[in-house]
């Protein structure tokens, strides 16, 4: 009986765990749980903010891949200058992808964002300006950051948001 409550217990901190994570999107920047992100964060203190090392990955870009955060970040090779972050709500099928999809919060100017976000959704955010883009991919603007926003082109469903760091 205590093995079970013990399991129990394991799996119950995992999906709290797992859906601790807190990213906010407001006219002051981008937040990682409590951790304001600029071009200057470096991959240790996002390690720190999201409790997981990076998976690292030299392309194009030095990608780190917080694997069981569903978050990916982008870092201009051969310096620690940030100049993305990626929030993967569906799985994707590259090197780099995460094992999970993110599963905490994310808030867009105060309104929840998920998998079940459609474009329409978000184009309803009173304070994002939508830019023309091609299909499929969407630019937006909130303050002084640009989203690139993915959507699935049947049902328009969220694929993942990327905020360009300046």
């Amino acid at each position: 009986m205590r093995i079970r409550s013990f399991l129990l217990f394991v799996a119950l901190f995992s999906i709290i765990g797992a859906s601790a994570q807190r990213v906010v999107i407001d006219k002051t920047g981008l937040w990682i749980n409590n951790l304001k992100i600029t071009k200057h964060t470096s991959p240790e203190a996002l390690a720190t903010a999201l409790d997981e090392s990076g998976e690292r990955y030299d392309l194009a870009n030095t990608i780190y891949s917080f694997k069981n955060k569903g978050i990916l970040a982008y870092y201009k090779p051969g310096t620690e200058r940030l100049t993305q972050i990626t929030i993967e709500l569906i799985p994707q099928e590259f090197d780099f992808s995460c094992d999970q999809v993110f599963a905490g919060d994310c808030l867009i100017l105060g309104n929840k964002v998920d998998a079940e976000t459609t474009l329409r959704d978000m184009r309803k955010i009173k304070g994002i300006r939508f830019l023309p883009n091609p299909v499929y991919q969407y630019e937006a603007m909130v303050g002084s950051l640009k989203l690139y926003v993915y959507a699935l082109d049947k049902t328009n469903e969220l694929e993942d948001i990327s905020i360009t760091i300046r």
